[in-house]
C-alpha cells in the first residue's frame, strides 16, 4: 500500500491553474455554488494532557462501516492529515475499486483550524530539539500511543493489531523514529521522502545507537523519494536507506 503523496499532486497544477484563468468569476445570476465535501468523514477534536496542546483526528471511514456496526477495522495513521487528507482518501477509494487492499480506518492526525500547520508539526514530528519550537516527536507518539489509538479502538472499532503509521518529510522522519521505539505498537511503516537530513542526520545517529545493541530491527517499512528531489534532501534518504541494504554493518529484518 503506498502512494507518491507529495508529488502527485503537482503533476497537473499548471493544467489546471489555466484552466481555473479561463474560466474566470462565475456570471451573475448563475447557479449557487456549494462546498465539495468528502464523504464518510468526521473531524474529532481532542485536547491532549500529553502534549498540552489542541489537536483533531481525520476520520475516513470504510464503505461498510455504517451497515456492517459490529465490525471493528484495521487502521492506518497518518499524519499532516490537513494537507493530505483529499488525496489519501481518493486513493484509498481506487485500491478499493480495484480490490487491492481490504477496508480499514484511516485516522489522520491534524490541527484546529486557524493554527500554523508547519510550525505545529515541527514541533511534534522532529526527534530532537534544535531550538525550543522543535524536538516533541517522543510526546507526539505518546499521544498516538496513549490518547489517539485507545479513542479510536474504543469509541470507532479500530483494531488493536495491525496498526499503520504513514507520514511525509517531517512526517516520515517521524514514522522511521517511531519503528525503532514503538516496535510492538505498530506493525508497518509508511515513509514518504522522509526528512532523514534533520538535525545533522539524527536519524542516522539514531539508527547507529539502536545496531550497537540489537542485531535486527523487526518492523515492516517502505521508504521512498523522488529521484529529482532537491539533492541536499534526497541523498541522506538515499544515504539511510544504503545502510539498510549493507549487510556487513546491520541485519535488519525490513
Amino acid at each position: 500500500m503506498m502512494w507518491k503523496s507529495q508529488w502527485l499532486p503537482l503533476l497537473g497544477r499548471t493544467a489546471w491553474m489555466l484552466v481555473i484563468c479561463c474560466l474566470g468569476p462565475p456570471a451573475s445570476g448563475a447557479q449557487p455554488t456549494r462546498q465539495f465535501v468528502l464523504d464518510n468523514t468526521a473531524v474529532i477534536p481532542l485536547q491532549s494532557k500529553i502534549t498540552g496542546r489542541d489537536h483533531e483526528l481525520v476520520i475516513v471511514f470504510p464503505e461498510s462501516y455504517a451497515t456492517d456496526p459490529n465490525r471493528k477495522y484495521p487502521v492506518f495513521y497518518y499524519l499532516d492529515a490537513y494537507w493530505d487528507t483529499p488525496l489519501l482518501a481518493a486513493t484509498y477509494g481506487n485500491l478499493r475499486y480495484d480490490n487491492q487492499v481490504p477496508e480499514f480506518l484511516m485516522v489522520g492526525l491534524s490541527y484546529p483550524a486557524g493554527k500554523n500547520y508547519g510550525a505545529e508539526r515541527r514541533l511534534d514530528y522532529t526527534v530532537t530539539a534544535i531550538d525550543d519550537k522543535s524536538g516533541g516527536a517522543g510526546k507526539f507518539l505518546s499521544f498516538i500511543q496513549r490518547e489517539v489509538a485507545p479513542l479510536i479502538e474504543s469509541r470507532y472499532r479500530g483494531e488493536k493489531s495491525g496498526r499503520i503509521l504513514g507520514g511525509v518529510s517531517l512526517g516520515g522522519l517521524f514514522t522511521l523514529a517511531a519503528a525503532y521505539s514503538a516496535q510492538d505498537f505498530f506493525s508497518g511503516y509508511i515513509a514518504i521522502s522522509p526528512a532523514a537530513e534533520w538535525d545533522k542526520q539524527a536519524l542516522a545517529k539514531m539508527d547507529d545507537a539502536y545496531a550497537s545493541t540489537h542485531k535486527s530491527l523487526n518492523a515492516r517499512i517502505f521508504v521512498s523519494y523522488g529521484t529529482t528531489e532537491y539533492t541536499p534532501f534526497r541523498d541522506p534518504i538515499r544515504q539511510f536507506q544504503e545502510n539498510w541494504r549493507r549487510g556487513n554493518t546491520r541485519a535488519w529484518s525490513c
